[in-house]
């Protein structure tokens, strides 16, 4: 009989498992926050301005980046965490110009534990942030570059009321800012779908939207949405191809313009790896 119990307690016991380098992500990125680490490439229209400057029209927005686990571990009764690293290079190109003027660049890189348990999941992050404006963008518009630099946390809670529809909110907190005028303090939240059914052939729909508020703008709605198409083998593939159209307003969400009011419209093309 005692033998019969031991037995019973061990398969009762939750079963720890651990996995170096995991293929799948637990926390999906998300889809069009614009400091999100990702490889993608946008054409679009900027109604952007600063004292004395230059309204950027037509611009080509790159990001290089990606979030790569190193290792996840988890059990039945907590759920499934993994850690990783999270970095990426954004740059931001005019194209009205005679060549192609390099107007800002953002360089991001930090490290995130992630947690997901059936429709929950999370992520914490620890990031630096620096920021840099092109020669010839100086040249062109006699803009001069300050030193932006900043450490921070964020974290985000999503959950999934259905299998295409997710919903998440969070916020950052800056422990390390230069300048010293933008604040400590930013709140985050948006919603994503993906129909889970293909339209056709490995196309699937998508739509999405992302809301930021930070202090340093008395809590301004800064907003992105975006609408599309998603090719890829299944719907919550993490390999995928994205083709979508993209809007914004609020403060810019380059960090050497983040003062100034930014509408912009574009076309969107995102790859998962």
């Amino acid at each position: 009989m005692k033998k019969i119990f031991v037995l019973l307690m061990v398969f009762a016991m939750p079963v720890l498992s651990f996995e170096i380098v995991p293929e799948k992500v637990l926390f999906t990125p998300l889809m069009v926050d614009p400091a999100e680490s990702r490889m993608s490439g946008m054409y679009g229209f900027y109604d952007m301005s600063h004292e004395g400057g230059l309204t950027l029209g037509n611009v080509g927005n790159v990001s290089i980046g990606s979030h790569r686990p190193f290792f996840g571990w988890g059990t039945q009764s907590t759920g499934q965490w993994q850690f990783g690293v999270d970095a990426a290079a954004k740059m931001q190109f005019m194209l009205d110009q005679p060549s192609l003027v390099l107007a800002q660049s953002d360089y991001s890189f930090g490290f995130d534990l992630a947690w997901k348990k059936n429709k929950w999941s999370s992520r914490i992050r620890a990031y630096h942030v620096s920021s840099h404006l092109g020669d010839e963008y100086m040249e062109a518009t006699g803009f001069t570059r300050f030193q932006y630099n900043t450490e921070g946390f964020d974290m985000l809670v999503a959950y999934r009321p259905t299998d295409g529809l997710r919903f998440y909110a969070g916020g950052d907190y800056y422990f390390n800012i230069d300048p010293a005028d933008i604040g400590t303090n930013m709140a985050h939240f948006g919603a994503e779908y993906i129909h889970p059914t293909p339209l056709f052939a490995n196309t699937y729909f998508v739509m999405a939207s992302d809301f930021k508020l930070y202090e340093r703008n008395k809590y301004d709605f800064n907003t992105t949405a975006a609408m599309g198409f998603q090719f890829s083998k299944a719907f919550d593939d993490d390999r995928f191809i994205r083709l979508m159209l993209e809007g914004y307003t609020g403060s810019s969400p380059h960090t050497q313009f983040y003062y100034t009011e930014t509408n912009y419209y574009g076309v969107t093309l995102q790859f998962g790896f």
